[in-house]
């Protein structure tokens, strides 16, 4: 491998680099915020259900 070549390659390695790094803050962020939300969601569809059933039983 010539000068030339590492010359030619540096900016797609840096390109993929920095789409690796991206990706992983994504992950890093993405990741627990969608569980967090899919458990709120759950935590309030549980609650309203189990609401609607109270209310049911009761009359």
């Amino acid at each position: 491998m010539g000068e030339t070549d590492y010359i030619k390659l540096y900016p797609k390695a840096k390109k993929a680099a920095n789409a690796i790094k991206t990706l992983s803050t994504i992950i890093v962020f993405g990741v627990p915020l969608v569980v967090g939300v899919a458990v709120l969601t759950c935590y309030g569809a549980c609650k309203t259900y189990k609401r609607i059933f109270k209310n049911k039983n009761s009359h």
